[in-house]
């Protein structure tokens, strides 16, 4: 049958796992603080931290990768060649609380990076942090089972997969969007902060993805899932990998 028509290409898309169309609504985002943080960002509990910043982050964008080049000519036709490699800024749209707070603590950051009130800048390692985008996908072949007293399944729920991950090398705000208020129908508001970086990895989860195979089957409870879940993350820790030196 030849490839290009509907019926072998609505079969592949619904059928093997790989072939599943991605989707735009499933992600995350996670981003350390840097190091200024003890003592301008020190009131500011990991779990605020943490979860506000993941789960406000309403848009994302990832960062895309370009090589720069030169020019080249000998004789005959002209060649090009590379010469380095320039990324894109990254930009996070996050929905805003009645406190505030997300543009407050990008506004600590920035303000103290380079303070307004003076022409000193502090040291980069100093205001940088590291940034990991994660995209998501519905139904993961890993499931969590809970089980009785008496070792009986009780419940069970079926993770989610990862299957890709930006990890953002030395990231700082250097933009705070502007807000604007009127006298509109109300709508919710929202702040966005991009950011400039060193440099960046993606990759994806590879068997770990979840994507096919068998049914893994994970028992919550003797930390069987913390000790799975900190397994995938040093499988796909890819700043810790020598290929990506």
């Amino acid at each position: 049958m030849s490839f290009n028509d509907f019926e072998n290409f609505r079969q592949r898309i619904t059928g093997e796992a790989t072939w599943n169309p991605a989707t735009s609504n499933l992600y995350g985002i996670s981003l350390s603080k840097p190091n200024l943080a003890e003592k301008y960002l020190a009131d500011i509990t990991p779990r605020d931290w943490v979860d506000k910043l993941n789960l406000l982050a309403d848009e994302v964008t990832v960062p895309s990768r370009q090589l720069t080049t030169g020019e080249g000519k000998t004789f005959g036709s002209m060649y090009r060649y590379t010469t380095g490699t320039s990324f894109s800024e990254i930009t996070i749209s996050f929905l805003l609380t009645k406190d505030l707070s997300i543009r407050l603590w990008f506004e600590r950051w920035m303000n103290y990076t380079q303070t307004d009130s003076s022409n000193f800048v502090l040291p980069h390692q100093d205001y940088v942090a590291q940034l990991r985008i994660s995209k998501w996908e519905v139904g993961s072949n890993v499931v969590i089972q809970q089980k009785n007293t008496e070792g009986k399944v009780i419940g069970q729920k079926r993770l989610r997969t990862c299957t890709g991950n930006w990890i953002v090398q030395n990231a700082f705000p250097f933009n705070i969007s502007t807000m604007t208020f009127n006298n509109a129908e109300t709508s919710l508001l929202k702040c966005d902060v991009s950011f400039y970086y060193d440099r960046y990895r993606f990759d994806n989860t590879g068997s770990d993805s979840g994507l096919g195979g068998g049914t893994t089957y994970i028992d919550n409870s003797n930390n069987a899932l913390s000790d799975y879940v900190n397994s995938i993350r040093t499988k796909n820790d890819v700043f810790g990998s020598a290929e990506y030196e």
